[in-house]
């Protein structure tokens, strides 16, 4: 069975916009609810929030500092989910001027399964997809579930923190078989490809924005700067100050290249060719 991308939202709604909301998402994926512009800037620069949704008219007397808030936080997808009322549509309006043009309707695109397949489709880190479509021939090496788990890992970081969640996601009761799989395929363990799923989100906030270095490492869970500044050393071999000098495909290239080692993936059978027991001897992966 596919894993389902797990998202982390923040939203600055009316009370009723805010309930449907909450019937849409259901128990899975994460929402902080903001009641002023003010707590949803500070929501958004300590939570590593995929997308935004916010409601034009509930801002009304504040629009342009809306406006500016969300301007401030660029990797973030912004969602307007409002009424077809005058005022909401003009305020509507100056979010399409300024790029932000997905909308949902109350009372049109709003029904629970619509409006959670909608918000599902929109990828929180595109810079995560363009590292899987590189990593595709290395990840068809690796069992199913365990492909999908790093699939999920680099497209929300936020929500699988440690390599026992990891394993857990992959299938496994514990990480050992975990690391057999990965090891066996040529990867790097399984919490190299935490920290790079984190780096990669940073590098997204560090190069878009004004974010500085503290924010960042507040977003993504880190306890001190240096804590995020070594692990960016770490997986691009640059300091945080220094990511901007790199371009997108750079900056993901030197990733993919700590992740996998190529000599050993590239001869070994496709996992598929492999009896799971060769590939995880301690445990099974469900499909």
């Amino acid at each position: 069975m596919a894993h389902e991308t797990r998202l982390r939202i923040v939203s600055f709604l009316r009370e009723f916009l805010s309930a449907s909301l909450r019937v849409a998402l259901g128990p899975r994926h994460e929402l902080h609810a903001t009641h002023s512009v003010d707590e949803l800037d500070d929501t958004l620069r300590v939570i590593a929030a995929d997308i935004a949704i916010v409601d034009p008219e509930f801002a009304s007397q504040a629009l342009l500092e809306l406006l500016a808030v969300l301007d401030k936080h660029v990797s973030v997808h912004v969602v307007s989910y409002t009424t077809v009322s005058p005022a909401a549509m003009r305020a509507q309006m100056q979010f399409a001027l300024r790029g932000h043009r997905h909308l949902v309707l109350k009372g049109f695109d709003d029904g629970p399964v619509q409006f959670r397949t909608y918000l599902e489709d929109l990828r929180g880190d595109a810079l995560g997809e363009i590292l899987l479509a590189q990593l595709r021939p290395a990840l068809e090496r690796l069992p199913t579930p365990v492909s999908r788990a790093i699939e999920e890992l680099f497209r929300s970081p936020a929500t699988i923190e440690s390599v026992p969640a990891l394993a857990r996601l992959a299938g496994a009761r514990h990480r050992r078989p975990l690391h057999e799989a990965l090891a066996r395929a040529g990867w790097q363990s399984a919490g190299t490809l935490i920290r790079a799923a984190r780096v990669v989100r940073a590098y997204a906030y560090l190069t878009q924005g004004d974010n500085r270095v503290r924010d960042v490492a507040a977003k993504l869970g880190y306890a001190t700067s240096r804590g995020l500044a070594n692990e960016v050393r770490a997986v691009s071999g640059l300091l945080p100050s220094s990511l901007g000098a790199l371009t997108p495909q750079a900056f993901l290239a030197r990733v993919a290249a700590g992740l996998v080692r190529p000599p050993v993936w590239a001869q070994r059978a496709p996992a598929a060719d492999l009896a799971l027991e060769r590939v995880a001897p301690e445990e099974r992966f469900a499909d």
